[in-house]
């Protein structure tokens, strides 16, 4: 017996014999076989003084992976460069097996600081919360250094802020508010013996704390805030790994990124789009009239905000349609597309910071705002993390492989071809394009968008604030009421799922997705009738107050065996003009249309009663009325 490598014969195993199978031979002739040793051992190739990048070209070209980098001084090896690997050059290992380094970061009197990078878990944090600061500390050369020089931090909180200021501190490093404070702030961390400084800014808004299975507004924003910072740091994780080799690491990376955009979905009970970012602690927004009565009349830059306000919320659905369009088989140069969006939305965000809106212009566009924070931010954030985890997916990296060898081997088998480490990452992969190009600008483009929402949060705690401050906000006034619907040709008995039915009435938001619209069968309607009979308009002193009072809707439908999904249909549009049902009389009377008709909600095939209850999101006034329906 001899013993041979092989690439595809199993350590252990019969490579060949002689005589072959099935000759004829005398008894007792000896039959010699080549026994299989497994793949064939490679050397490492010697990475000592190259950099880090050149050091990874060098292993994963040879068929290894690399393993733990890990920094050190050196006074002889500069910065960014290898000091030391392990296994030794020459080893000779098995394919796919980890090649450590040791990466220098200069001598032991320590690099000298250039820049230093501050981030935060969430743009937006709850009063009585907190939020975990991370700081990197660079040297000339991009290299974080290891370890961080002494770095001093400040809460800046400009004229206006209510409460306690936040402050830095803990273990780990945290941005700590207290329950009273409001506002928008600005950390900034400074480098200690240098003028090395970075900012970021954040707001502190009301969230009381979940008390049950179903989150209020605030909480919401909150929620969706940490989400955001979640799948940032991931994705920003998943490149880094793609970038060292370490593939091993992306499999927990990407399901906790899956999780983080999952907790905070766009529709359903706890959805974005129930959220009402635009909202006082206390009272309720005034009209814009009455502001310019009051002094606050619209500004050129309350116009410029909503004129950018428009484009943004544009570009990034723009953005979230490239996702959810991504086409293997085109031919388009999707990472060029990828940069361009950025670059404009960079543009974008460069022009709203320096925009000064003032409480006109933010309670002008209050139901835009929310839209883009409710409903488009949200539902980018979902496409971006579905289309990661199908990219992952296809190049086999949302799942645990045992070994780099295993990996590598089930990439080659789904391309038909050998593919060494050195090109899996940077080719033009059959998900779309490069692994590298689509985590980079997924990262800058989060970034981007995280900020877009943070700023946008701010301005609208700093507006809230204004608007208490000068006694502007008002008293709760339901001013809404439903003349009625249309289904067909009978007013007296109503059908389901007719085409163009409508629902008029006053008080409705212009905006279609901004009216929270319940349909509750008859098997609900007295579950749902008891709450709506405790309603105390005395009571209502803010939007989490009205939210509170339609999550007990909810909690009654669904105690009723009602889904929410059913019961809970937004209109397809509003229109204006005046309703049919008061002979044109009321030019403020709107009607929400739906394109498919009304859900069907009646089990029966006797007329039933049907509530249907319609809620303002942004102002907060809402309107019922009950109706017969028959089977269709």
């Amino acid at each position: 017996m001899t013993q041979a490598s092989s690439a595809t014969v199993p350590a252990g195993s019969v490579i060949s014999q002689n005589p072959a199978a099935g000759t004829s031979v005398p008894p007792g002739t000896t039959v010699n076989l080549v026994v299989s040793t497994g793949p064939a051992n490679v050397a490492v190739p010697n990475v000592v003084n190259l950099t880090q990048a050149a050091a990874t070209t060098a292993i994963t070209s040879a068929g290894l992976a690399v393993g733990t980098v890990t920094f050190a001084n050196s006074a002889t090896v500069s910065a960014g460069s290898v000091i030391s690997q392990n296994p030794a050059a020459g080893a000779s290992v098995a394919p796919g097996s980890a090649v450590d380094l040791v990466v220098s970061v200069g001598p032991s009197i320590g690099p000298v600081p250039a820049s230093v990078e501050l981030q935060l878990g969430s743009v937006v944090v709850a009063a009585g919360g907190s939020t975990p600061i991370v700081t990197i500390v660079r040297d000339a050369g991009n290299q974080p250094i290891v370890p961080m020089p002494a770095v001093t931090y400040a809460v800046v909180s400009p004229a206006g802020n209510l409460g306690a200021v936040p402050t830095a501190e803990g273990a780990p490093l945290s941005v700590l508010t207290s329950a009273d404070t409001r506002g928008a702030y600005t950390l900034q961390a400074t480098v200690d013996g240098t003028a090395i400084t970075a900012s970021v800014s954040f707001a502190v808004i009301e969230a009381t704390l979940p008390a049950g299975a179903t989150l209020g507004n605030g909480e919401r924003l909150v929620a969706f805030g940490k989400a955001g910072g979640t799948v940032a740091d991931k994705v920003a994780a998943i490149a880094t790994a793609l970038a060292s080799g370490d593939t091993a690491s992306i499999p927990a990376l990407n399901a906790a990124l899956q999780a983080a955009a999952a907790a905070v979905p766009v529709s359903g009970r706890n959805g974005m789009e129930r959220t009402t970012a635009v909202a006082p602690d206390r009272g309720f927004l005034p009209t814009t009239s009455f502001l310019t009565s009051r002094g606050f009349p619209e500004t050129a830059g309350d116009v410029s905000f909503g004129n950018l306000l428009t484009q943004i919320d544009a570009k990034v659905v723009q953005i979230t349609t490239f996702y959810a369009n991504l086409n293997p088989a085109s031919a388009t140069d999707d990472e060029a597309t990828l940069n361009q969006l950025n670059g404009e939305l960079t543009v974008l965000l460069d022009q709203l910071i320096a925009v000064n809106v003032t409480p006109h212009g933010v309670v002008k566009h209050a139901a835009r705002l929310n839209v883009l924070l409710g409903q488009t931010i949200p539902r980018h954030l979902q496409a971006l993390s579905g289309r990661v985890n199908t990219v992952l997916v296809a190049n086999l990296l949302a799942s645990n492989q045992a070994t780099p060898t295993e990996f590598y081997a089930a990439l080659a088998q789904t391309g038909g071809e050998q593919v060494l480490p050195a090109t899996a990452y940077q080719r033009q992969q059959p998900a779309f394009f490069g692994l590298v190009g689509l985590m980079a600008g997924s990262n800058i483009q989060l970034s981007l968008v995280n900020k877009l929402y943070g700023k946008y949060l701010q301005e609208v705690t700093r507006m809230m604030i204004l608007l208490g401050a000068n006694s502007l906000l008002q008293n709760y006034l339901n001013s809404a009421g439903m003349e009625g619907i249309i289904t067909g040709a009978s007013l007296s008995f109503h059908i389901p799922n007719r085409a163009g039915s409508v629902i008029e009435g006053t008080g409705h938001n212009g905006v279609a997705s901004r009216n929270d619209v319940f349909f509750v069968g008859p098997d609900a309607v007295a579950a749902v009738q008891g709450v709506l009979s405790s309603f105390n308009p005395s009571n209502v002193e803010s939007l989490e107050d009205l939210y509170e009072f339609f999550d007990g809707i909810v909690s009654a439908l669904q105690g009723a065996g009602e889904a929410y999904e059913n019961a809970h249909r937004l209109p397809s549009r509003v229109n204006f003009g005046g309703c049919i049902l008061d002979f044109g009389e009321n030019p403020s009377c709107t009607q929400l249309d739906y394109d498919a008709g009304f859900p069907d909600v009646n089990d029966g095939f006797l007329p039933s009663p049907v509530i249907i209850l319609v809620h303002n999101l942004d102002t907060g006034t809402w309107s019922q009325g009950i109706f017969n329906f028959v089977a269709n």
